[in-house]
């Protein structure tokens, strides 16, 4: 059986924040991915 401040603690993990929100984790990736992919090519030329 869980306990309140564990499902206290899951529902404020599962929520991450409010204002931000878990689109900027793919977003944050994918703005990566493109900055690995111009720094590879920038290195081969």
């Amino acid at each position: 059986m869980a306990t309140t401040a564990s499902l206290e603690a899951l529902s404020k993990l599962r929520e991450l924040n409010q204002e931000l929100g878990w689109y900027v984790v793919p977003f944050l990736v994918l703005v990566l991915y493109i900055y690995g992919v111009e720094v590879k090519n920038a290195r081969e030329t």
